[in-house]
């Protein structure tokens, strides 16, 4: 949702819109002007996810820092593509270099997820303290009278991630070059010494992210790339990668404030993406086709990750699993499609405060007790024992392959809004030794039975409510759970309690 202020009234609305207001425009030698788009793009009970996109509507600029006030109590987590800082209600975000040159018409976006409920709207904003109006504000010049005729575009666009940075990655096999700041640092043929070059020349006491630009293909073999903090990084190439025992082709670990906006990565890795220990990670369009290895994994023995936002995954070919969190608070994905994948497409393991958009399997967990979709190890269980809903899918899509959605070993917490589950060759739908855990709707076509179930070592089954029609295949109960509530239509056979 998108929010409207205009200079009289704050308006929701459904569709997108500018934050504008009315303002004369007077002569002068130079002019100040933009307009601002705050769009609320994601919301759960505990807080929301924002993007926002300035639009300079006046003369080019180099540098710009907004400011606005919250008008409820919302505090700031994770931010991406700008430096945010708070000051109670007051908050300002700055350009992250990179993405501080804004031409005439041009425009550049950021976002941040927030702790708290979105209230009111922001009444307003300011750029470089002139109020965002939509309208341009002149700024004297004494030796100047008129404004340059033909003012030009000479800033990124927000698709520009992949050629524009502090430190840009270019050349083929054999012959790279790396620049930062317009110097060049690195003139070679090995691919994985290029990006680390652009990654060590960025500003080594930066606090706001700095990105590297990677338009190059080649191959890094059987190496890691690490990111460290305030670090952002967009691999528009294709990476090659090899398998280092334990260890992903890219880590990030131990930091914070770090952003894979891109990566486009073939080969045989252990791990493709290798995580532990972050507090504010995003990726955003990850394209993984492998040939074995796993795709993503937030690691199982290592420190806790927080505030970790996922775009969009494409995952294929692993003889493991696409993406697999252990000990994440904090998580935010929008789709992970996943195709001949041995494992699971998305596996949460001891992960609380989820929010998922749609996990798509085809061919997923072929012959394995894994799934599309698979809560495991107390995913949802919060620290003092109680499973509160913080686990929400919108969708999950199951073609052919193993399961389509499992729960297992005292996990819940979860609410999945619709499956759209058909021939599975194992279960459609296996809920074991869970706790509170919804299906709201969705079809169920053929392939494995649709079951409730339990294991004599956990806590019995209880709160479950599956609500689904469901054809071709037959839902069971056994044994029977606590609270257990099953809304079914179609031609399945039921044995439930």
């Amino acid at each position: 949702m998108k929010w409207v202020a205009t200079a009289a009234a704050v308006v929701l609305s459904a569709g997108g819109a500018v934050v504008a207001t009315t303002a004369a425009a007077t002569s002068a030698a130079a002019a100040t002007g933009c307009a601002v788009d705050y769009d609320i793009v994601n919301s759960w009970g505990s807080g929301f996810q924002a993007d926002v996109t300035i639009n300079n509507v006046g003369d080019p600029i180099s540098g710009w820092e907004l400011a606005w006030d919250f008008a409820g109590n919302e505090t700031i987590g994770q931010a991406w593509n700008a430096g945010v800082t708070q000051s109670g209600r007051s908050v300002t975000a700055a350009d992250v270099g990179w993405n501080g040159t804004l031409g005439t018409g041009a425009s550049t976006s950021f976002g941040f997820t927030v702790n708290g409920a979105p209230g009111a709207a922001p009444s307003s904003f300011t750029m470089n303290g002139v109020a965002c109006t939509g309208d341009t504000v002149p700024t004297p010049d004494p030796t100047t009278t008129e404004p340059d005729p033909d003012p030009t575009t000479t800033g990124p666009s927000p698709t520009s991630r992949c050629d524009s940075g502090s430190s840009v990655v270019s050349g083929s096999s054999g012959n790279y070059t790396v620049t930062n700041d317009g110097r060049n640092v690195y003139q070679g043929g090995d691919y994985r010494a290029a990006i680390q070059a652009g990654i060590d020349n960025l500003d080594s006491g930066r606090s706001s992210q700095q990105h590297v630009a990677v338009p190059a293909s080649g191959s890094i073999g059987a190496s890691t790339i690490d990111l460290p903090s305030h670090t952002s990084i967009s691999i528009c190439g294709t990476m090659n990668v090899g398998n280092r025992g334990g260890r992903g082709a890219i880590e990030a670990t131990d930091v914070s404030d770090v952003t894979i906006w891109h990566a486009n990565m073939t080969g045989n890795p252990y791990f493709g993406m290798r995580f532990y220990g972050v507090n504010g990670l995003h990726l955003g369009d990850i394209d993984l086709r492998f040939n074995g290895g796993m795709g993503i994994r937030f690691e199982r023995d290592y420190a806790a990750s927080r505030n970790v936002v996922i775009d969009d995954v494409y995952v294929e070919g692993t003889n493991n699993h696409g993406v697999e969190t252990w000990n994440v608070d904090g998580l935010e994905v929008g789709t992970v499609v996943a195709r001949n994948v041995a494992g699971t497409g998305l596996l949460l393991n001891n992960t609380v405060n989820a929010n998922i958009g749609t996990v798509d399997g085809d061919d997923v967990a072929t012959g394995t007790g894994y799934a599309t979709f698979r809560t495991a190890n107390r995913a949802g269980r919060m620290s003092d024992g109680s499973y509160p809903t913080n686990i929400v899918v919108d969708r999950v899509i199951s073609r052919g392959g193993g399961r389509g959605v499992f729960c297992v070993s005292e996990s819940g917490g979860v609410q999945i809004r619709n499956i759209d589950l058909a021939y599975n060759g194992n279960n459609a739908v296996l809920i074991e030794n869970c706790y509170n855990y919804r299906i709201d709707g969705g079809t169920v076509n053929g392939g494995g039975e649709v079951r409730v179930a339990a294991r004599s070592e956990f806590a019995n089954t209880r709160d479950v409510t599956v609500t689904a029609r469901v054809d071709n295949t037959s839902v069971r109960e056994s044994p029977c759970g606590v609270n257990i509530t099953w809304n079914i239509t179609g031609n399945a056979s039921r044995n439930v309690c």
